[in-house]
């Protein structure tokens, strides 16, 4: 590999430790530049930023007021809601309708006896004398 430049990736590898160095990277100015360049670049970046202290002051002192400032406790979305859940219960109650109680009619008790009638298991011509014998249990 002595007469080929190395690539981009390849130089990302020697930066970070993944390729070793070898005897093109040392005899050739370009890939060395490079090489030194990345370097120097991540070096740079890798730098923390400066702040100036008035900044980091001023940042502190808007967090102290902060917390010395009571917190705001009315906002309208949180009462909102609250009132939107009490609306709707008050609504769903107001609109709320029991099933009304039917009271028996006639015509209820004339299906209910004919209902038994059918159920009965026995021949139509023997109840007539189920009535007579029933008559005379009952006395």
């Amino acid at each position: 590999m002595t007469g080929e430049h190395w690539t981009q990736e390849q130089l990302l590898d020697h930066l970070y430790g993944l390729r070793e160095a070898d005897e093109h990277l040392a005899a050739c100015q370009d890939c060395s530049t490079r090489a030194k360049n990345l370097a120097l670049s991540r070096t740079r970046l890798a730098e923390p930023p400066e702040i100036a202290d008035d900044f980091l002051a001023a940042q502190r002192r808007q967090i102290h007021a902060r917390i010395g400032s009571p917190l705001r406790s009315w906002h309208p979305l949180r009462w909102a809601v609250s009132a939107m859940a009490v609306l709707a219960i008050v609504l769903g109650l107001s609109l709320y309708r029991s099933n009304p109680v039917v009271m028996p009619t006639h015509d209820d008790q004339f299906f209910t006896e004919i209902s038994t009638m059918a159920q009965n298991p026995a021949p139509r011509a023997v109840q007539p004398i189920e009535a007579l014998v029933q008559d005379d249990t009952e006395e």
